[in-house]
Order: C-alpha cells, then sequence, then structure tokens
C-alpha cells in the first residue's frame, strides 16, 4: 500500500473544506529524483485538477514505505545528503505539478529530512517561490515532530516550532491534537501569520 486518501488519515476542524488527494507513504528519496517527482506527480492528477498530495519529507535506507514515518535513525538524513536528494525532488517535481495545478504538501517526522523547526523554515525560504505560489508546503503533524523526550516539554516545544514557522509562506496545513489546540489557536490569533495565510486546521484520526 503506497497511498491512501487524505480523508482516511485526516479530517478537517472547524467547517473549512478538505481537499481532494492522496497521502503517499513512500519514500521520495528511495528512486532517481525524477522518477519520484513523476510517481509524486502522477498522485496529484489522481483526484483532477488541483489535487494534494501530501508526502514524507524522506529518510536514509530502508524501508521504501511507511505508514506511520517510523524509521531507524540516521544522521544522514539531518545532514547535507538528504536536504540535497529532497531538494532534487522538488525541483524535478514543481514543473509537473503546476501543469495540472497539484500540490505538494511534505509531512515532516522527527527522524526524517524535515525533522525540527529548523530545518522545516530553512526548507521554506529554500523553496519561498515554490511556497508562495501554493505548489509546495508542509503539512505540519505535531504529533509526528515530537521525540519522546520532547513531550515531557510539549507546550514549549509546539510554541517554538509554531513561532518559527507560521510567519513563513509555506505551512499549508496544521495537524493539531486537542491538547495542542490552545497554544495553537492562541498563535494563529496573531497578526502576521502564515505568510499571510492561515494554514488549514487539521486533526489526526
Amino acid at each position: 500500500m503506497e497511498q491512501v486518501p487524505i480523508e482516511g488519515v485526516y479530517r478537517v476542524r472547524g467547517a473549512a473544506v478538505m481537499p481532494h488527494g492522496v497521502v503517499d507513504l513512500g519514500n521520495p528519496l528511495a528512486d532517481a529524483a525524477r522518477a519520484a517527482a513523476a510517481r509524486i506527480a502522477a498522485m496529484g492528477g489522481l483526484g483532477g485538477v488541483g489535487g494534494v498530495v501530501v508526502g514524507w519529507s524522506g529518510w536514509m535506507g530502508e524501508p521504501p514505505s511507511t505508514v506511520d514515518g517510523a524509521v531507524e535513525a540516521d544522521f544522514r538524513a539531518w545532514s547535507g545528503e538528504g536536504r540535497r536528494g529532497l531538494d532534487d525532488v522538488v525541483a524535478a517535481v514543481v514543473p509537473l505539478l503546476e501543469a495540472t495545478q497539484a500540490h505538494l504538501w511534505l509531512r515532516p517526522h522527527a527522524r526524517h529530512v524535515l525533522s525540527d523547526g529548523p530545518s522545516c523554515a530553512a526548507f521554506l525560504r529554500a523553496h519561498a517561490a515554490a511556497c508562495a505560489a501554493e505548489t509546495i508546503g508542509l503539512l505540519l503533524d505535531l504529533e509526528l515532530a515530537l521525540t519522546e523526550p520532547m513531550r515531557v516539554r510539549r507546550v514549549e516545544h509546539v510554541e517554538r516550532m509554531l513561532e518559527m514557522l507560521l510567519p513563513l509562506p509555506g505551512l499549508a496545513a496544521l495537524v493539531v491534537s486537542d491538547e495542542d489546540v490552545a497554544v495553537a489557536g492562541s498563535l494563529l490569533g496573531q497578526a502576521g501569520v502564515g505568510g499571510g495565510r492561515v494554514p488549514l486546521m487539521l486533526r489526526r484520526l
């Protein structure tokens, strides 16, 4: 199983409309950049024009796909090697997505290339044009970005991550648990967040 419908993983909070699309469970770094880009773009066209693909930012080594993102920790994912691989995929996929007005929302994970606030912020800045055009974005599932030690000071880590990412264009969707709603809502209420756009608020099923 390489993909599942978005609505099979997440639901919107409030009255927002859920975008149509799929959650890609594969590792975008497992194949050559062009092959990975073609696979992602094909998924983006499954729901017609404007489809969304939610995908992992990638990891080094096995497995080729994962439902929950759990993989072995590998320093290469957080080094230049992992980031270069992701940048190559993004460069190859952007023109393919633009052709069908599709979107790629990368889903950070503590053990993947986009693993925390600084790595996500650096990525958004590096791909500012594609993010401003809403071709590329992030679906930040806070639960996936927190390691076990971080959960002890959960509120502090969530605040720090959101303060870092909300001012930047590209945070397309935010997945918050019930315990994170108050913190996220407070920060979302501040002026100038989301690069001028408030991210879609989701909850995990």
